[in-house]
């Protein structure tokens, strides 16, 4: 890796460094905006699940 970039795990990190920071600012009102996350995360499995369970056969066979 290059000097100067950032790893994945440092880009994890400050993600998770900035979302904390940003829930104890915003706080309650955040509520505001639940069902949109809850959307993303239902789109994400709806999306993850079927390639997962296609993948297991294909790498048995």
């Amino acid at each position: 890796m290059k000097p100067g970039r950032i790893s994945l795990l440092g880009w994890v990190l400050i993600g998770f460094v900035l979302g904390a920071i940003v829930g104890l600012v915003v706080g309650p009102p955040i509520k505001l905006i639940k069902p949109l996350g809850d959307l993303l995360v239902r789109l994400l499995m709806f999306i993850v699940v079927p390639i997962v369970f296609s993948a297991y056969p294909l790498r048995s066979s």
